[in-house]
């Protein structure tokens, strides 16, 4: 009897040893491959995507390709290839994303919004520090321009990246509902999707960004910016940058 209660206990503490090394192997934590979304989104959850080349598709019956990245002025992008996928550069200051299904904005506090980016030195402040991005929402002559989130040092690396940004969407002062949702009667320019100069929100001062992919979506959507906001390292090597190979997480 002593014997099997051994084995007994002994079997359990390797199943749990098992798990606890395997774990990690089929966690939702990032890194996240480029050619895939992240493993922590939910395709329940109600999402408005694009990409450049069009290779991400659906996730499930939540998610529909209705984004539009612009272009022209001081919104310029163009298309390149870098690191064996297509994306586009911003020439000008800003990144405008459309939404030409907007409306369903109006009922959310915040939005998710997931970017894969490109990790040149674009995405730190002009001191190589990570810096605060600004987005604009609402149309003129009322709009804001709230803070989403940073990317860490880390995530200049020489790769495509994963980040998660959260906007709040706030009510107007005029009462007039949501930033991104709604268009109030006195609204000026180019409305169409909700926002300025035909889009509906816009990333501000971004000169050299590489975008591949843009995603809003409900809180919660693409699962945290703990989980999805985690680099590849690069590391200085006698005063060369050397890049790690990324080991991502499917």
């Amino acid at each position: 009897m002593k014997t099997t209660a051994k084995l007994t206990k002994l079997s359990a503490l390797l199943a749990s040893a098992c798990l606890a090394l395997t774990g990690p192997l089929y966690s939702q934590d990032g890194p996240f491959p480029p050619d895939e979304w992240p493993a922590s989104a939910d395709g329940e959850k109600l999402v408005h995507f694009t990409t450049v080349d069009f290779s991400l598709t659906e996730l499930g019956d939540g998610w529909e390709e209705t984004l539009s990245v612009l272009s022209g002025g001081d919104q310029a992008t163009e298309p390149m290839m870098i690191s064996g996928f297509e994306g586009v550069k911003v020439t000008g200051n800003y990144l405008n994303i459309a939404d030409f299904d907007y409306s369903v904005w109006e009922e959310h506090e915040s939005i998710d919004v997931l970017v894969q980016v490109f990790g040149n030195e674009a995405v730190l402040g002009a001191d190589g520090s990570p810096r605060t991005y600004q987005f604009l929402t609402g149309t003129l002559p009322e709009i804001t321009f709230p803070s989403g989130g940073s990317i860490p040092v880390e995530g200049k690396n020489n790769q495509w990246n994963w980040v998660l940004f959260t906007v709040p969407n706030d009510q107007r002062p005029s009462g007039e509902g949501r930033y991104v949702g709604v268009v109030p009667d006195d609204a000026q320019g180019g409305i169409g999707a909700g926002g300025v100069n035909g889009g509906t929100i816009r990333v501000e001062t971004v000169p050299g960004w590489i975008v591949r992919a843009v995603a809003f979506g409900e809180p919660g959507a693409f699962g945290t910016a703990e989980q999805v906001n985690q680099f590849c390292w690069s590391r200085s090597v006698r005063g060369r940058t050397r890049y790690q190979s990324c080991l991502y997480r499917h």
